[in-house]
């Protein structure tokens, strides 16, 4: 199977695109191999700074303003909901509007699900358990109940025929069933 149509592929070399990457360059937004590195920090048309790819996933990276693409957004549109860039106030498409730091509101966020996620561990999922477990025993009781039940029945079908045998017998000494 060709890797990179593979749905589980692994991140490649911006230069080779066939090795796996190790690095990022912070200035061109390049993903690097350790066999490209040297090559593009030997393009001296630019400054450089490649850093640790896992570095790179854990910091934040302010995304790219949709309507002014050389500008990073800083903010976070309350009522839109959208990350928006200062241009975007300036030029009246937000005015109004209030404008949250993108920062703060992702940290805002992050203890929220922190919140909900401990919540699921410590509430909802122990009750959810206990809940199943009811469910199964609960279960379990009424399948007794209903083989004792479906016994009881099938006991006083077998008795009343026994006795519609006798009965029949005594009315009619001749008849056999």
């Amino acid at each position: 199977m060709d890797p990179r149509r593979s749905g589980q592929d692994v991140l490649r070399c911006t230069l080779c695109e066939a090795s796996e990457t190790s690095r990022h360059c912070v200035v061109c937004h390049m993903h690097l191999c350790v066999d490209c590195i040297e090559k593009h920090l030997s393009d001296k048309t630019s400054f450089h700074n490649v850093i640790p790819f896992h570095e790179y996933l854990s910091t934040f990276q302010y995304p790219y303003c949709s309507h002014h693409p050389t500008k990073k957004c800083e903010l976070l549109c309350e009522q839109c909901n959208i990350p928006i860039c200062a241009s975007c106030i300036s030029c009246g498409q937000h005015l109004g509007h209030k404008a949250l730091d993108i920062l703060e509101e992702l940290e805002s966020k992050r203890k929220q699900i922190k919140k909900d996620l401990h919540e699921l561990d410590k509430i909802i999922y122990p009750d959810y358990i206990d809940a199943v477990s009811s469910e199964h025993s609960q279960k379990a009781n009424m399948e007794e109940k209903s083989e004792k039940l479906a016994e009881i029945v099938n006991n006083k079908e077998r008795l009343g025929a026994m006795k519609l045998t006798a009965l029949s017998r005594k009315c009619n000494p001749k008849l056999t069933i």
